[in-house]
Parts: structure tokens; C-alpha cells; sequence
């Protein structure tokens, strides 16, 4: 018995098309004899709108079975990449304020520069380089 728990496998699906629904994709690997806990489609935003994206993050229980799920090349006639989910380092930081936990949603504090820190507004892509 375990005093701490297990984690569970988390996978990214790449190259599945994304107008296949997560509950095709989790049936067709039950039909493969893997335990699926949950399957869900990663989105991304424009402005206001939700844009699906061509890939799928599994989550799995840990055991020997599921493991090799890793080295899965079709699924359903499709050939997919499967590879280890990699989640964010570190805290999320602001792009207008510079803060740490802070996110545009919530911020009303004024823009401060990315370069030297002043209260002026300097996004990252509009550096200036000094000829």
C-alpha cells in the first residue's frame, strides 16, 4: 500500500482530425484493450473565438498495458503520434504588467515595459534593436 498515489499517464494525440469527436477517439482505444479515463480536444482562442485543434489529451491509469499505448502508430485507419504530455514550467506572467499569477482577465493595472520595466508599454515582438 501506497502512502502517495500513483500518477496517472497523460498523452498527447497528434494528427487525429480534429472534427472527430473525444468519444470516438476513447472507444476506438478501449476497442484496443487500453483503459481510457478520459479523452479531451485541445482548443486554442482567437479573440472571441474557440478554434479546435488537431490534437487530443488522454488521460490514463498507469500500468504496464497502458504503457505501451506510447508506441501506438494507427488508430482507426489514421496514423497518429503519441507522445508524454508536457505541462507548463514555472508560474503563469502576466505580458502587460509583467506579474506573476496574473491574467489578462483580471488585470487593471497600467502596462509596464518587458525590456526595462518602466510604466510604458512594450510588447515583446516590437523591440527596438539600437543601429
Amino acid at each position: 500500500m501506497y502512502c502517495w498515489m500513483i500518477k496517472k499517464l497523460k498523452l498527447v494525440l497528434r494528427s487525429i482530425l480534429s472534427y472527430i469527436p473525444p468519444n470516438e477517439v476513447r472507444n476506438a482505444f478501449i476497442e484496443q484493450g487500453f483503459q481510457v479515463e478520459l479523452v479531451v480536444q485541445l482548443t486554442k482562442s482567437r479573440g472571441l473565438e474557440v478554434v479546435k485543434m488537431p490534437l487530443f489529451l488522454a488521460i490514463l491509469p498507469r500500468n504496464d498495458k497502458n504503457l505501451t499505448i506510447l508506441y501506438i502508430e494507427f488508430l482507426k485507419q489514421l496514423r497518429i503520434r503519441v507522445e508524454p504530455y508536457h505541462s507548463r514550467q514555472g508560474p503563469t506572467q502576466c505580458y502587460r504588467y509583467q506579474g506573476f499569477h496574473h491574467m489578462q482577465s483580471v488585470l487593471k493595472l497600467l502596462p509596464r515595459c518587458v525590456k526595462c520595466g518602466s510604466d510604458h508599454y512594450q510588447p515583446k515582438n516590437l523591440y527596438q534593436t539600437q543601429k
